[in-house]
């Protein structure tokens, strides 16, 4: 299916989900807004690209909004991975208040488990838990992108990669990237925060 700009805003009241083998694509300039502790899982392909001039914002509904307001955006292991051309994509988005602990331990506004989308240029802000988590057997492509203003503490980062990621030139205020020896992490600004690894390579 196809979000589009001129049906904008979209209320989500609920779980939404990418089926397998479908895909749903948003317009630049969309706003979508979480009415409660909803997360948009991708079984299949979401297709998020936006414009530097309209961005695609992932929002929370409320008037007065919280880190933590919605749950997350989740890529499963059945997702269409990014293979360069085509695939699930979160480009030019503006993504902020996820972070649910609903679903606690694994809180995060943007999740991969065993998927490789690519997430590009994109601004994850005022976010519980993670801001981005990836494990598995993936490579997602996390490049170009800010990340700040967590209410995190405890266990939980700006960027936690426990997969074959390539982490490269984002910029991150008070926060840290976690990898390991199975990611490559580099030419990333960080401001307030620091890079862990276990074991470290690649970094």
């Amino acid at each position: 299916g196809v979000w589009t700009l001129e049906n904008s805003p979209y209320i989500v009241i609920g779980q939404l989900l990418i089926e397998q083998g479908t895909s749903l694509v948003i317009e630049p300039g969309v706003v979508v807004k979480f009415d409660g502790t909803y997360y948009l899982k991708v079984d299949g392909e979401l297709v998020a690209d936006g414009t530097e001039d309209q961005k695609i914002t992932f929002t929370s509904n409320k008037k007065n909004p919280q880190p933590g307001d919605w749950d997350k955006i989740k890529f499963t292991d059945t997702s269409t991975d990014w293979d360069g051309a085509k695939g699930s994509l979160l480009r030019y988005t503006k993504i902020e208040y996820g972070g649910s602990s609903i679903d606690w331990p694994y809180m995060g506004t943007i999740m991969g488990f065993s998927a490789s989308p690519l997430i590009e240029s994109s601004e994850i802000s005022n976010y519980a838990g993670h801001g981005i988590y990836t494990e598995g057997d993936s490579s997602p492509i996390i490049k170009d992108n800010i990340i700040k203003s967590s209410t995190s503490t405890g266990g939980y980062f700006a960027i936690m990669v426990r997969d074959l990621s390539v982490v490269t030139d984002n910029k991150v205020y008070g926060g840290v990237i976690y990898g390991s020896d199975r990611s490559v992490i580099k030419g990333n600004l960080i401001n307030g925060g620091g890079i862990l690894c276990s074991p470290c390579a690649g970094v």
